[in-house]
């Protein structure tokens, strides 16, 4: 039941004249839930802005001056999940599975692990974002508005395949899945 998790962060923010942000993400993971082969996963991500408030045809226009703040961002990001269960590259035996009543005593018995995956990996989550943020009236009213697509690929499942009970294992999960989420807020 236990399992380790390593990561590797690194960031740079970039702002110009208050107007044109800019930010960039990369992330690799590693887990102890996969093989040697897939242990390790790059997530990068990146966002933009533009305070088009501070910039001089809003600034100095003033039908305009009510305008506190007024930003357009967008950001398009990736991320890694290792919810997998644990180890499932690996062939073995779990202990306790089952087991049996001896002399009135129940003693613990030991069971097949199942088929190794070795090619289970990172499932993804992909996701845009766009968004405009306003501020009027030194505050007084705030309105923000954000559009999202997410998708995920690489979702852990069972295949729908059944094998005879006389087999002995059960098959393993594997990066079958995929959804998307389109949202606003």
């Amino acid at each position: 039941t236990q399992w380790s998790l390593m990561s590797y962060l690194a960031r740079i923010n970039y702002t110009l004249k208050h107007k044109y942000l800019f930010s960039v993400n990369a992330r690799v993971d590693g887990s102890s839930r996969f093989g040697t082969n897939n242990k390790y996963g790059f997530f990068p991500s990146l966002a933009v802005g533009w305070r088009i408030s501070e910039e001089k045809f809003v600034k100095e226009f003033e039908p305009l001056s009510f305008i506190n703040n007024l930003k357009i961002r967008s950001s398009y990001g990736e991320m890694g999940d290792d919810g997998a269960l644990n180890y499932q590259f690996l062939t073995g035996y779990d202990y306790p599975s089952g087991g049996a009543v001896f002399g009135g005593e129940f003693i613990n018995g030991i069971g097949f692990r199942g088929i190794a995956n070795t090619y289970l990996t990172w499932y993804t989550s992909k996701t845009f974002n766009i968004g405009v943020d306003i501020d009027l009236w030194d505050g007084l009213l705030g309105f923000q508005y954000d559009y999202f697509i997410r998708k995920r690929e690489g979702l852990f499942t069972d295949r729908l395949l059944s094998l005879p009970g006389t087999y002995g294992a059960k098959l393993p999960q594997e990066n079958l899945n995929s959804d998307k989420t389109m949202g606003y807020e």
